[in-house]
C-alpha cells in the first residue's frame, strides 16, 4: 500500500554514515556503515552489492535502503566487492572469487563485533549469488536473507549484461570474451564468474527466513522455483528494476516499493536490542604497490561545509608534483567510467602524484540532499564544491593542480582550471555546445525575466524526451560556442595552463559532409605549445567503444607521465 512506502529523504535526517576500510591488510575493502541515531541497535544488516555497471546504478538504492534500516534501529554495512569500486584489487587476481566469498563472512563478523546480536543480509543481483556462495563455504548464522532481483548464476549475469550492452550501442569491440560498454573480462575471470550458482545453496543454508524479490517483466526459471519451493521462502515481485539499472544515472529512480518490502521483512523478526560498540573507524588503507616504484595508500575524507565525499590516493613515501583532481560527470560517480578514475589515481600515485576523486552533493557517497530546492542549489554550486575539494587537499597552493574530467566533468574541469589558474587540465569529450541545461541555469542565476520561464520549460521538455535532446545537442555542436572555444584556450594560455583535449571525431564534426563545418572545426582544434589536441579514431562521446576508450586512456596516462610525473624525479 502507498502508506507503507518510505520517504527517501527522511531517514537521512536521523542516521549517521561512516566510511571505513574492512577486510584484510593485503586486500582492503572500501565500506560504509550506516548507524542508528541511538546508542543501541536491533541487529545488523549486511548489504552485498552487485558488480560493474549494476554497482554504480544501484548505489543510491542501497544507500537509501541502508538509511531506512538504520532509521529502524539496525546497523548496516555495505561495501564494494573486491576488484570493484573503491576496494582494492582487480578481477585479474586469480583468487578474486575466494575473496568474494570470504568478504561476506568478514562483514558479518564486523557487524557482530559492533554489538549486533543477530545479523541479516540482502544480496542484490550478482551480490545475491555471491551471498549464496559464501553461505555454502561456511555457516553465516544469519537471521534472515533477502535475494533482491537475484542472478540465478554468474553465467546468466554475464549473458544479461552482454545482451543489455548490445542494445545500448550498435557495435563494440569483441576481441575479448566478455565485452561490455565499460568492463572487459579476460577468459579466466569470465569462467570464474560463470561458475557461481545461486542454486547450489539450499534455503536452510541461507537463513531460517528467505525473501526473494523477482522482476515482474522477466520469468523465473522452473529450476529456481523448484529449488526454493520451501515453507521458509516467501516470494515478491517488483516493477522498478528497469528504471534503476537500465537507465543512465540522471534518469534513474529509487525503488521505494522494493525498499519498503525489504524493510518490512527484515523488521518482522523479533531481535534483541543491544548497545552499540563503535570504535574508531579505519579511514586509511594501504592499497599495495602499483605499477610504479611506490606503495599506495588511500584516505577517506568528508569535506566541509557541504559534506563532500572524497578519497585521497597518494604514495606512502610522500607525494611530489601537482594534485590530480578527478572531476565526476553527470552520468558517473567518483569511481569513474569503467573504474578508470580509481585505476588511474592508483597508478599515478605509485609514481609519486597525489590524486583525489570525489562526489558532488547529492551524488555517490556525498551528503544527501533533502528536497528539490537543495538539488537545484547543488548544481549551481558545483564549481565552489571543486574549489573546496582542492583547498582541503592542497592547502599550500590551490593552483598547483591538474583537473581531469569526461563530458560534463570535462566542462567543469575547464571552468575550474580557468578559475584557479591551474597547472594543467586534461579533458575527454567535453560538452561541445552550450546545452539548454547550462544556458537555463545561467539565466536562472541572472534572473533573466520572462526568458527564464521559457528556457526552463524547454529544458524540462528536453529532459523528458530523449530524441529532442539529441536533436538539440547536434544543433548545438554546430551553432553554439564550444566548451573548448578560442576564448577558453586563450584564458588557459594566459595562465600558463597545460591543456590536453581528447576528442571523439563525431563530437567536433557531427556533420562531416558539410565543408564549412569541417573548416571551422579544424581551426578550432589546432594544437599549440600549451594545448595538445588528440582526435581518437573509434572514440565515441559516451565512452562506450572499448578500443577508442582504451586508446584515450593510454593518451591521458602518457600525457600525465610526460608533463607531471617525469618533472618530479
Amino acid at each position: 500500500m502507498a502508506s507503507d512506502v518510505v520517504s527517501a529523504d527522511l531517514p537521512f535526517r536521523r542516521v549517521r554514515e561512516q566510511s571505513l576500510w574492512i577486510g584484510t591488510t593485503e586486500r582492503p575493502l572500501f565500506a560504509r556503515l550506516t548507524i542508528p541515531a541511538s546508542d543501541s541497535s536491533r541487529g545488523g544488516v549486511l548489504l552485498s552489492p552487485s558488480i560493474f555497471r549494476d554497482a554504480r546504478a544501484s548505489r543510491r538504492a542501497l544507500r537509501v535502503l541502508a538509511a531506512t534500516l538504520a532509521d529502524d534501529g539496525f546497523i548496516v554495512l555495505r561495501f564494494d566487492q573486491f576488484g570493484v569500486g573503491d576496494s582494492s584489487g582487480d578481477l585479474n587476481d586469480d583468487e578474486f572469487l575466494d575473496v568474494w566469498r570470504e568478504q561476506i563472512g568478514q562483514g558479518v563478523e564486523l557487524l557482530r563485533s559492533l554489538g549486533a546480536e543477530s545479523v541479516s543480509a540482502v544480496g542484490l543481483r550478482l551480490g545475491a549469488t555471491i551471498l549464496a556462495a559464501a553461505s555454502i563455504e561456511s555457516s553465516l548464522d544469519l537471521t534472515s536473507v533477502v535475494l533482491w532481483d537475484p542472478c540465478e548464476s554468474g553465467r546468466s549475469y554475464l549473458r544479461e549484461m552482454n545482451a543489455f550492452e548490445t542494445l545500448r550501442r550498435a557495435s563494440h569491440d569483441t576481441t575479448s570474451t566478455i565485452a561490455t560498454s565499460e568492463f572487459v573480462l579476460n577468459d579466466q575471470a569470465s569462467e570464474s564468474i560463470r561458475s557461481l550458482s545461486l542454486l547450489e545453496a539450499t534455503p536452510k543454508q541461507l537463513a531460517p527466513q528467505v525473501l526473494i524479490i523477482t522482476r515482474d517483466d522477466r520469468p523465473v526459471s522452473t529450476r529456481m522455483k523448484s529449488h526454493f519451493d520451501d515453507d521458509s521462502v516467501e516470494w515478491a515481485e517488483t516493477s522498478e528494476q528497469s528504471d534503476v539499472l537500465e537507465v543512465e544515472l540522471p534518469s534513474s529512480v529509487l525503488p521505494m516499493v522494493a525498499i519498503s518490502q525489504i524493510r518490512k521483512w527484515i523488521g518482522s523478526s523479533l531481535m534483541p536490542i543491544a548497545p552499540l560498540r563503535l570504535g574508531d573507524a579505519k579511514t586509511t588503507a594501504t592499497i599495495g604497490r602499483g605499477e610504479g616504484p611506490m606503495s599506495v595508500r588511500e584516505t577517506v575524507l568528508t569535506i566541509a561545509p557541504r559534506g563532500l565525499f572524497a578519497i585521497v590516493c597518494e604514495p606512502v613515501e610522500g607525494a611530489h608534483g601537482p594534485l590530480i583532481v578527478m572531476v565526476p560527470g553527470r552520468n558517473e560517480d567518483h569511481v569513474g567510467p569503467a573504474r578508470n578514475w580509481v585505476n588511474l589515481s592508483r597508478r599515478w600515485a605509485s609514481y609519486g602524484l597525489r590524486c583525489v576523486r570525489f562526489d558532488f552533493e547529492g551524488l555517490g557517497e556525498s551528503a544527501w540532499l533533502l528536497g528539490e530546492s537543495d538539488h537545484e542549489s547543488a548544481v549551481k554550486t558545483q564549481s565552489e564544491s571543486i574549489r573546496s575539494v582542492v583547498v582541503a587537499v592542497s592547502v599550500d597552493d590551490p593552483s598547483n593542480t591538474v583537473f581531469v574530467g569526461l563530458c560534463t566533468g570535462a566542462q567543469k574541469s575547464l571552468e575550474s582550471a580557468v578559475s584557479l589558474a591551474s597547472r594543467g587540465v586534461c579533458t575527454i569529450n567535453p560538452q561541445v555546445g552550450k546545452s539548454i541545461q547550462r544556458a537555463t541555469d545561467r539565466m536562472v542565476a541572472r534572473n533573466a525575466g520572462k526568458f527564464t520561464s521559457v528556457m526552463t520549460r524547454m529544458k524540462r521538455y528536453v529532459e523528458r524526451h530523449e530524441w529532442m535532446g539529441q536533436v538539440v545537442w547536434q544543433a548545438a555542436r554546430v551553432f553554439l560556442p564550444s566548451a573548448y572555444s578560442l576564448k577558453v584556450r586563450k584564458n588557459l594560455a594566459e595562465n600558463g595552463t597545460e591543456m590536453l583535449l581528447i576528442v571523439s571525431p563525431d563530437d567536433f564534426n557531427p556533420f562531416p559532409r558539410i565543408p564549412l563545418v569541417r573548416s571551422l572545426d579544424k581551426r578550432r582544434l589546432k594544437s599549440t605549445e600549451l594545448c595538445r589536441i588528440e582526435i581518437v579514431p573509434g572514440l565515441d562521446h559516451d565512452f562506450f567503444n572499448i578500443a577508442g576508450r582504451t586508446r584515450a586512456i593510454e593518451i591521458l596516462d602518457a600525457y600525465v607521465h610526460e608533463k607531471f610525473v617525469t618533472t618530479t624525479s
